[in-house]
This record gives structure tokens, sequence and C-alpha cells, in this order.
């Protein structure tokens, strides 16, 4: 199995909620984060996830099978903010609005993959999806 990398771009914001270049490089310091993809029908399905940031990006990671990256190849519309590793969401915490590139090259993957390796160190022993080449 592939993995992929969800790199998360500022989107646009629609709202009246000004978000940061600097609040948005924030949610890379997070611990975990709720990334909301959006299905056909446009309900939306939020997922915990690991954040690393690779520059002006933020960067997730994900088996390509994933239920996430069938939703992006839809739309690259996401919605990111803070939550706990269950994906508790605290009151007030608004979302940031991005949009997700879905990157498959081996050398982008690797060198991202070390992002996250970098950030949770040993807890990535324990994730490590199919065909992951963890060096």
């Amino acid at each position: 199995m592939e993995r992929v990398s969800l790199v998360a771009n500022r989107w646009p914001i629609r709202s009246m909620m000004l978000v940061t270049d600097a609040a948005f490089a924030a949610l890379g310091d997070e611990k975990f984060l709720s990334l909301t993809t959006f299905r056909k029908s446009g309900e939306c399905v939020s997922t915990p996830v690991w954040v690393g940031r690779d520059g002006d990006a933020l960067i997730v990671t994900t088996p390509e099978a994933s239920g996430k990256v069938k939703r992006l190849r839809n739309s690259p519309r996401v919605e990111v903010r803070p939550c706990s590793r269950f994906g508790r969401v605290n009151d007030g915490i608004e979302p940031v609005d991005a949009a997700a590139e879905l990157l498959t090259d081996v050398g982008g993957l690797d060198r991202q993959t070390g992002i996250i390796r970098e950030k949770y160190g040993r807890f990535t022993t324990q994730w490590r999806p199919a065909g992951a080449a963890l060096n």
C-alpha cells in the first residue's frame, strides 16, 4: 500500500475570520490536528492526525487507500484545527480553511515521513503503513 502526504496550503478565507500565516504555521506545532475532508454530498468527515511543518505547508501522511485520500481526490478543500489525540476539539476553536495537495513521489514522501518521525520520535515505530519506507 502506498503512502500519501497531504500537504495543506492556505485556502482563501471566505469568512470574516482573518487567519495570519503565523497562525496557520503554528498549527504545525500542535500535537494533533482535526483534519476535516468533505464527501461528494458535502458531508464533513473529521479525523485526528499527526501534523508536521514543511516550510509554509502543513503535512500529514496517510495510506493511499484511506478515506481521506478518496475524499481529497474529489475536492482538495479541508479544514484544520487543534484537537486531542481522540479528535476532541475544544469549544470555540474555529476551523482554518486550507487546500490539500496529494503527493505520491517517493523522495518527497520519505522526506516528509522524516519530518513526522522527527517530531513524534519513538511513537512512529508503532505507525507504519504497509509499504512505508522508514529510514
